[in-house]
C-alpha cells in the first residue's frame, strides 16, 4: 500500500508486484492523455460562478481577488481542495490586504490544464494567473497540504517580489512513504471537516463542494497529481534556497489523530518532525500549532489562522521587510 501523508491519499494493498505494475502503468497512463470538456460539458450543472477567469494560455482558471493594501497574499489548496473553503479566511484579512484564491486547474470552476500536474507546471500557471491579473507585489504566498509545494515554488520564481510564506499543514518533500494502513478515499476537504464538526461550513457550501469535486475533470486531476506527487517534491526549493526568507508553517494539533494507534501515533510523530523540518528550512522560520485542530486547519478555525496570517505580515513591515 502507498501513502502519501498529507496528501491523504492511499492505495489499497495490491496482492502481487505484477499487479502493482499494472496498476501503476494504468494509473500513469490514464493521468496522461488529453482531457478536454466541451464548453457545453463543462458548463452543465455548474452552481454560479463565485469569480473571474483568467486566460493562462492553454486553460481558463478560476480566481476570487478581494482587498486592498500591500502585499498580496495568494493562496492555493491541498489536492480535492478549492478556493471556496478559504473564503472565510480571504474575507477576513481582505479589509487590509489583497488576497487571491484560486481552484488549480481541474478543480471547482478552472479548467482541466496540461499534464502532467507537477509543481513546476502548477506554479507556472499560478505566476501567469498573477502578470494577466496585474497583481502588485510584493506577495506572500501561502500553501495548505500539496499546496505547500506551490508555495514554496513560487519564491523561486518570484525571488525578489516574495517577501514570506505560510505554510498550513503543508506536505513535505521529505515524507512520502509506503505504510500497511487501512485505506482513504480521497476527500473533499470541506465536506472532510463538517464530518467532524470541526467548521461551520454551511450545508450549501458542503453540497457545492461535492458536486464540484465529484466531477471527471476533477477526478482526473486528483489522481495526476498524486501520480506526479514524488516528482513535485523533488520540484521544491531546498533550504539553500530559501535561507532567510520570512516562514510560518502551521502545523495541525497531534492530538486530533482520530486512530488511536501505534501506527497513527508513529504517523503524527514523523509528520510534526516534518512541520519542524520546514520550519528550519529558513533562519527566519518559526512553527505555531493549531491548537484542536485536524489537517484542515483553514476550516477548523478560518478566523484564528487569519489572524496569525495578519500578525505575520505586521512583523516583516514592522521591520521593514
Amino acid at each position: 500500500m502507498i501513502t502519501f501523508v498529507g496528501v491523504f491519499v492511499e492505495v489499497s494493498m495490491i496482492p502481487s508486484k505484477i499487479a502493482a505494475n499494472a496498476l501503476s502503468a494504468a494509473l500513469i497512463t490514464l493521468c496522461v492523455l488529453p482531457f478536454r470538456l466541451s464548453a457545453t460539458d463543462y458548463a452543465a450543472g455548474l452552481p454560479q460562478i463565485p469569480g473571474e477567469y483568467v486566460d493562462v494560455g492553454t486553460h481558463r482558471l478560476h480566481h476570487r481577488c478581494e482587498g486592498e493594501g500591500s502585499p498580496t497574499i495568494v493562496i492555493d489548496n491541498g489536492i480535492a481542495g478549492s478556493a471556496t473553503e478559504w473564503y472565510t479566511v480571504q474575507e477576513n484579512l481582505a479589509h487590509r490586504f489583497r488576497i487571491c484564491v484560486y481552484d488549480r486547474a481541474g478543480y471547482a470552476w478552472s479548467e482541466p490544464g496540461p499534464a502532467p500536474r507537477t509543481t513546476e507546471q502548477i506554479a507556472d500557471e499560478l505566476k501567469r494567473l498573477l502578470e494577466v491579473r496585474g497583481e502588485a507585489p510584493p506577495y506572500i504566498f501561502v500553501g495548505h497540504s500539496f499546496g505547500g509545494f506551490t508555495a514554496l515554488r513560487m519564491t523561486s520564481l518570484f525571488p525578489e517580489q516574495a517577501i514570506g510564506v505560510v505554510l498550513v499543514d503543508s506536505s513535505s518533500p521529505d515524507i512520502f512513504f509506503e505504510h500497511e494502513v487501512p485505506r482513504r478515499d480521497l476527500v473533499n476537504p470541506i465536506a472532510a471537516g463538517a464530518a467532524t464538526g470541526t467548521d461551520k461550513v454551511p450545508s450549501t457550501s458542503q453540497e457545492m463542494a461535492r458536486f464540484l469535486n465529484s466531477r471527471r475533470k476533477a477526478l482526473f486531476v486528483q489522481m495526476d497529481e498524486i501520480a506526479n506527487f514524488k516528482v513535485s517534491a523533488t520540484q521544491v526549493p531546498t533550504a539553500e534556497t530559501i535561507r532567510v526568507l520570512p516562514m510560518l508553517i502551521i502545523a495541525r494539533d497531534a492530538l486530533t489523530e482520530p486512530n488511536n494507534t501505534l501506527l497513527s501515533q508513529n504517523r503524527e510523530t514523523q509528520w510534526r518532525h516534518a512541520q519542524e523540518k520546514l520550519s528550519q528550512m529558513s533562519s527566519k522560520g518559526r512553527l505555531k500549532i493549531a491548537s484542536g485542530c485536524d489537517h484542515f486547519i483553514h476550516l477548523c478555525n478560518p478566523k484564528w489562522l487569519a489572524r496569525e496570517i495578519e500578525v505575520f505580515i505586521d512583523e516583516l513591515v514592522s521591520k521593514g521587510i
